[in-house]
C-alpha cells in the first residue's frame, strides 16, 4: 500500500514541478500571497450569481439554485474560506 501512495504522491507532485517555489520565510510568503492573491466578496458574489441552475449538481449534491439564491449571504464566508486557504 505504501508504494501505491508513493505513486499517487509523485503523480500529484508532477503537476506543480514547473512552478517557482515560494520564499522559505513564512512572513514574506504570507505577504506575497496576501498582496497577490486576495479574493474579494464581490468577486465571489458575481461568480455565485452566474451559476447555471439547470445543470446537475456537483459531488456535494447541493441543488444549483441554492447558490445564486443565497449568494449575498454565502459570498462573505466563502471568501474568508478561500482567502484562508490561499494563505495557508
Amino acid at each position: 500500500m505504501c508504494a501505491f501512495a508513493g505513486m499517487i504522491n509523485e503523480s500529484l507532485k508532477r503537476v506543480s514541478d514547473h512552478l517557482q517555489r515560494l520564499p522559505e520565510d513564512s512572513e514574506t510568503t504570507n505577504t506575497v500571497i496576501a498582496d497577490d492573491y486576495t479574493i474579494f466578496p464581490e468577486t465571489v458574489l458575481a461568480k455565485l450569481e452566474r451559476i447555471k441552475i439547470d445543470k446537475s449538481p456537483g459531488p456535494d449534491e447541493l441543488p444549483n439554485w441554492l447558490l445564486p439564491d443565497y449568494a449575498p449571504w454565502l459570498c462573505g464566508p466563502l471568501c474568508a474560506i478561500f482567502n484562508a486557504s490561499v494563505r495557508e
